[in-house]
């Protein structure tokens, strides 16, 4: 299927030089640009299927291990969280590394007393 496109006079100029230092006709740069911005949206679109996929995994597995997270919050308790952990992160976290706040999770060391 062919679309008719007409171009600014700025970026048509560009196209035609594009295209004349190329050896190719006009068309087949825009239809290059056109299939590679097909590709892209594409590979984004199947990267954030992909993160959404492992987003829903790991909100199911915290919802095996730990029933309280079944039960639904209501819009004002999420937020009234929402804006607590907020605070605390823009306060400034404890750890120096990953690997204190996951020791401190795990309940090996404490670097939270201060809060």
């Amino acid at each position: 299927m062919v679309y008719p496109v007409n171009l600014p006079a700025n970026l048509d100029q560009k196209v035609k030089a594009i295209a004349a230092r190329e050896g190719k006709r006009p068309e087949e740069i825009i239809q290059r640009a056109v299939q590679d911005l097909v590709r892209q949206a594409i590979a984004s679109n199947s990267e954030l299927k992909r993160s959404e996929q492992l987003h829903a995994r790991i909100k199911a597995q915290l919802r095996q291990r730990n029933p309280a997270l079944k039960r639904q919050l209501s819009r004002r308790t999420l937020v009234k969280q929402m804006d607590q952990l907020s605070e605390k992160a823009a306060n400034g976290l404890p750890f120096a590394t990953w690997q204190q706040a996951q020791s401190f999770m795990r309940g090996q060391d404490r670097f939270d007393e201060g809060r």
